[in-house]
């Protein structure tokens, strides 16, 4: 069933917050006028399930709209109620919204989202309601080129934030958020020439942390990568070689 507590929107990814027992709803959209979605169920839907996102008319929960309150690279933010407000700040900021995760970053709660017009990766430090922004752009550390559009993320461990890449030689790309470096897990030089190009999809790992699993869209072909020294994707140092 439709979620119609969240309105209209041309969605691209969702995150949780599931630090409490009725969890946080994130969700993005890809579009310019876009509107950048938090949603908070009622505390009285507990324990979480259907209904924590089909809310009844008469406890619908909060909704809530992404504002920055500065243009450039860092900032303040706020969450409005307003419709109208989050689009104008997704129009004037944060352009085409792809991938959004959910981190514990330093202990602290944090959201990070891509946005695919201005190959940028967004931090919202939700403690203390300040952002900074970054670029994806990266000239990987053991080779690879992370230069087109960023698309989904996914975010493991303490620290790690995988990024799959629309764009001509698509790669899956792992970054230390700490240290703002970036790694290449693998890298797509085939050239494609039909639909709109190339692009990766479907990051996802095994229960245990082993196993990362990425596509490629357009060829349909998945593939399963192990790290040689058979370490977890979640803990272990991403320089390590890799096998699949």
């Amino acid at each position: 069933q439709r979620i119609d507590r969240i309105g209209w929107g041309e969605w691209e990814a969702m995150a949780t917050d599931n630090r409490y027992s009725v969890p946080i709803f994130y969700f993005s959209e890809d579009h310019e006028k876009g509107a950048l979605r938090k949603f908070t169920p009622s505390r009285r839907a507990v324990p979480a399930g259907w209904d924590t996102l089909h809310p009844p008319p008469d406890d619908p929960g909060k909704l809530e709209f992404l504002v920055l309150d500065n243009v450039g690279t860092s900032g303040t933010y706020h969450w409005s109620t307003s419709l109208d407000e989050g689009r104008s700040s997704q129009t004037r900021s944060y352009q085409n919204v792809e991938g959004i995760a959910f981190a514990e970053l330093n202990g602290q709660p944090t959201v990070l989202f891509v946005s695919k017009d201005l190959e940028r990766l967004f931090i919202l430090y939700e403690h203390n309601g300040t952002w900074e922004s970054r670029s994806t752009n990266s000239a990987n550390a053991g080779g690879g080129r992370y230069m087109s559009d960023p698309d989904g993320i996914m975010f493991l461990g303490s620290k790690w934030l995988y990024h799959n890449e629309d764009g001509s030689t698509p790669g899956i790309y792992v970054q230390d958020v700490k240290k703002d470096t970036y790694y290449t897990i693998f890298e797509d030089r085939s050239p494609v020439d039909y639909g709109d190009g190339e692009e990766t999809s479907g990051l996802a790992t095994s229960p245990d942390g082993r196993c990362l699993i990425g596509c490629l869209q357009e060829r349909g072909e998945c593939f399963v990568f192990k790290r040689e020294d058979g370490g977890s994707f979640e803990l272990a140092d991403q320089r390590r070689m890799l096998r699949f």
